[in-house]
């Protein structure tokens, strides 16, 4: 961490009983990993709704929603900042679709 100056926008949560609250925060989960058995942080993260990122040397029984999207290790690193984008403008605009909707509830109750 030191040494990539990663240091300042890291978070490293050892022993935690409260993963459903931290996963539910996040947007999306990157998981590029050279190898997993089965992947049980993916599982959670699927089960919380967030959308994931992983390589594809995970196992395939890990896929158990619709929001995952495997990607090769093998392909440069646009590819995977491009998805990681597009993610993230489509939480951004669902959270703005969000917001109206609850603006127009609070007008309709004005009235």
């Amino acid at each position: 961490m030191e040494n990539l100056k990663l240091r300042d926008s890291t978070i490293i949560l050892e022993n935690i009983d409260n993963t459903h609250e931290i996963l539910q925060a996040m947007d999306i989960m990157v998981f590029p990993s050279l190898y997993e058995g089965l992947a049980m942080a993916l599982l959670e993260a699927q089960a919380t709704g967030l959308e994931c990122i992983i390589s594809d040397n995970i196992s395939k029984d890990v896929f158990v929603t619709d929001k995952v999207k495997s990607i090769s290790l093998e392909e440069d690193i646009i590819v995977w900042v491009s998805q990681i984008k597009k993610i993230l403008k489509t939480a951004e605009r669902e959270r703005e679709r969000e917001r109206e909707r609850e603006r127009e509830r609070e007008r309709i109750y004005i009235y």
